[in-house]
């Protein structure tokens, strides 16, 4: 099994969203897609990941053979989990014209903020989502 990617999954204690390099054996998992047990492989010669128990019956290929959606869903979850532990992110844009970089500054997350994935919201009197929202008090702060 050639793997690139490593897909997280649901911690059924805590809710938590966790990537396989950093979860612990001891915890159990489910799929975020089909909500069914995983089995955590963290050996020593292929990258670590998650695996489904063996069900002929009704597969799910969540982790064998994942869809852009799927994928791009994984990155939400890993973007709202990382601004809910406070990881420091570094985000970098370039200029197309002028090839100039900026770093941009991502909002303090603090005591009342909240960080949502399929955030809807107003603007310019039209309903938008944004894929993750850090909001404060009902207002977005960022995007």
């Amino acid at each position: 099994m050639t793997q690139l990617l490593s897909l997280g999954a649901i911690n059924k204690l805590t809710g938590e969203y966790v990537y396989p390099k950093i979860a612990n054996k001891k915890d159990e998992y489910i799929c975020p897609e089909c909500n069914k047990d995983l089995i955590l492989v963290q050996g020593e010669i292929r990258v670590h990941h998650f695996r489904h128990k063996v069900d002929s019956i009704n597969p799910c290929h969540h982790y064998s053979k994942p869809t852009e959606s799927q994928i791009h869903k994984d990155a939400k979850m890993l973007m709202k989990t990382l601004l809910e532990n406070k990881t420091p992110i570094q985000l970098i844009r370039q200029c197309v014209s002028c090839k100039n970089s900026s770093e941009i500054n991502l909002p303090e997350i603090t005591e009342g903020s909240t960080i949502k994935t399929e955030h809807r919201f107003h603007y310019n009197d039209e309903l938008k989502k944004a894929d993750v929202a850090h909001t404060l008090n009902g207002e977005i702060k960022g995007i």
